[in-house]
């Protein structure tokens, strides 16, 4: 684990920061490192400084010094493939980075079910990546303990939004579909790439 506070790299976390970590006032990102490069690292960046800004965090960073520190991260890292996640919060005034890594998941197909809930478009954080996931954890502990492996939301108006964890893609005949940003669904990184490279329709389903 590696924690920026007041723009220097420290290994210990004060006790504001568990406060700002376990009340989930922050904003993250993750993305994948493969062969100690990580992939659409300024795409990355770009959105959780945004997300930060949207969710009225404190303080700035410079993209620079959050893609420095990332990639010192990744320098000292044993693996050379992994999910890199990246956390910006606030510690006092400052806007602090805690980095993050973990084994990257096995690529397998999955089994999704709609989830119980919906994922409402009135929602005040609707389209930002915070770190108040505990819904979002809740409704895929609920699609494993009936068998499947994530659970897909629907909005109030009965369209796909997004797993509790990706974005989503359906093929219809030869043309794949994703849900169009107005439906709630996160604004991915991989969900731009996929578009150009599927010439993917936003359109609800």
């Amino acid at each position: 684990m590696l924690i920026s506070l007041s723009g220097s790299l420290r290994d210990d976390v004060a006790s504001e920061t568990f406060t700002a970590l376990t009340s989930g006032y922050g904003v993250f990102t993750t993305l994948k490192v493969e062969g100690n490069r990580p992939q659409y690292l300024s795409s990355h960046i770009d959105r959780v400084l945004k997300h930060a800004k949207q969710l009225g965090l404190k303080g700035e960073l410079l993209p620079s010094q959050v893609e420095s520190w990332i990639l010192a991260y990744i320098e000292k890292k044993e693996e050379a493939s992994f999910a890199l996640k990246v956390s910006l919060f606030n510690q006092g005034e400052a806007l602090s980075c805690l980095i993050q890594s973990r084994a990257l998941p096995l690529s397998k197909p999955m089994k999704l079910l709609k989830s119980p809930w919906v994922l409402s478009l009135d929602r005040p954080l609707v389209g930002l990546k915070t770190l108040s996931y505990a819904e979002h954890f809740r409704a895929r502990a609920w699609a494993v303990d009936n068998g499947g492996d994530d659970a897909v939301w629907l909005n109030e108006q009965g369209y796909v939004v997004e797993t509790t964890i990706a974005n989503v893609f359906a093929k219809f005949g030869d043309q794949w579909i994703t849900p169009p940003l107005s439906s709630g669904c996160l604004a991915g990184i991989q969900r731009e790439q996929s578009i150009l490279e599927l010439q993917a329709v936003e359109e609800n389903f």
